[in-house]
């Protein structure tokens, strides 16, 4: 499997893949002390109920999306929650990241109504996710891959109209490749939005697509 790839191919580079700022891997507190020293937020990815405990760490970038499939956006609301009300961190020290995902990343517990059109789609799994963490906005909304059957430039278009509204600072892409990503800076144009970050599904196993 993937995990299997990404840890012979870390062992081929002599790197253990158990090492590092992740907390799944088995965080290092020297490690994260030193990086918070420097004033760096390490972003924490959300896939179970744990987003409480990686506050504790020092942690104040969450990184989830609105897929039940294989997160739990609602586990990492209920934990800024409890963080914020005990006045461990407030929420203007807080990144909060998250994904609006097409219908075929998703499995029967979907975010929206998959028979309405993309725009309706988007901002439905929007609102959902500003209800699940809890807040009245989103640092960085990301598109969890491309649909090729939907114009990159069409949920652009949508998520400006978050931003216009106050409700979201600036969106991102997330596992595109190099050709969506290039689709996606040549749809730039009035009425929408601009991708600002890039989350790639890069790794020691599969850099071939990004080279």
């Amino acid at each position: 499997d993937g995990r299997r790839h990404r840890d012979a191919g870390a062992a081929a580079a002599g790197v253990d893949p158990h090492d590092g700022l992740n907390p799944r891997m088995n965080l290092k507190p020297d490690q994260l002390a030193a990086h918070l020293a420097k004033g760096v937020k390490p972003l924490y990815t959300v896939h179970g109920d744990e987003p409480l405990l990686a506050l504790e760490q020092g942690f104040r970038g969450i990184d989830t999306a609105n897929q039940r499939k294989h997160y739990h956006e609602a586990g990492a609301g209920a934990a800024i929650r409890t963080a914020v009300a005990n006045g461990q961190v407030p929420r203007d020290d807080l990144f909060l990241q998250t994904k609006f995902t097409f219908r075929q990343g998703q499995d029967h517990r979907l975010p929206y109504d998959s028979k309405a059109p993309i725009p309706v789609q988007v901002e439905q799994s929007f609102a959902s996710s500003l209800k699940h963490l809890q807040t009245d906005y989103i640092d960085v909304y990301m598109s969890h891959r491309a649909d090729p059957a939907v114009p990159i430039g069409e949920t652009l278009e949508t998520y400006r109209t978050l931003i216009d509204a106050g409700k979201l600072r600036s969106v991102g892409a997330s596992n595109y490749s190099a050709e969506e990503l290039a689709e996606a800076v040549a749809t730039v144009g009035s009425g929408r939005a601009t991708y600002s970050s890039f989350q790639p599904h890069y790794n020691l196993a599969r850099r071939d697509e990004y080279v």
